[in-house]
Order: C-alpha cells, then sequence, then structure tokens
C-alpha cells in the first residue's frame, strides 16, 4: 500500500490518493464524493481525488514491514531511523 499526501502554502497535509494490490484491514471499500476508482499498469487498485485534510500523520513502525517516507528523490527507512514499533507524527508548524 502506499499513500500520497501533499502539503499545501498554509502547512495543511492532505491526503491525495493511495494505491494497493489487495485488500486487507484498513483499505477502504467505497470511494467517497468526488473520489476515483482506477487500474494500474501493475493491476495495483488506485483511489484518487481523496484531497481529504488532516491535522497530523502518524505512524506506527511495524516488527517486520518498514513504512518508506519518500519525498522527492529521497527516500527513509522509518524503521532505520526510529526502530521498531515507534509510534511517529508528522506535524506541520
Amino acid at each position: 500500500m502506499r499513500d500520497y499526501y501533499e502539503i499545501d502554502g498554509d502547512g495543511n497535509i492532505y491526503v491525495t490518493k493511495t494505491t494497493y494490490y489487495g485488500f486487507g484491514a484498513g483499505v477502504q471499500t467505497e470511494l467517497n464524493e468526488g473520489e476515483s476508482f482506477s487500474y494500474g499498469d501493475n493491476g495495483e487498485m488506485i483511489v484518487s481525488n481523496i484531497n481529504k485534510k488532516i491535522d497530523h500523520l502518524t505512524y506506527f513502525v511495524g516488527t517486520i514491514s518498514d513504512h518508506i517516507l519518500r519525498m522527492e528523490d529521497k527516500e527513509i527507512s522509518l524503521l532505520g531511523l526510529c526502530g521498531k514499533n515507534a509510534h511517529i507524527e508528522f506535524k506541520i508548524n
């Protein structure tokens, strides 16, 4: 699963798109108003036009799987940076 976020000029965080390869816990099963659904070239399911404002972004780093933060051309392993079971919160001040 891959989620996409944007930060506007006022520092607001928006969820803009998500891609996934299968259904499981936490995966939405219905579209909200204005959202669109499509399949990607590799069979991934894509929900676009989400544009949902969130106050902060929270992740709990797993013990097996890693979360990768991608910003432009950089990739940061949250498991490597913070360790297993870390609670990470992103806020724009």
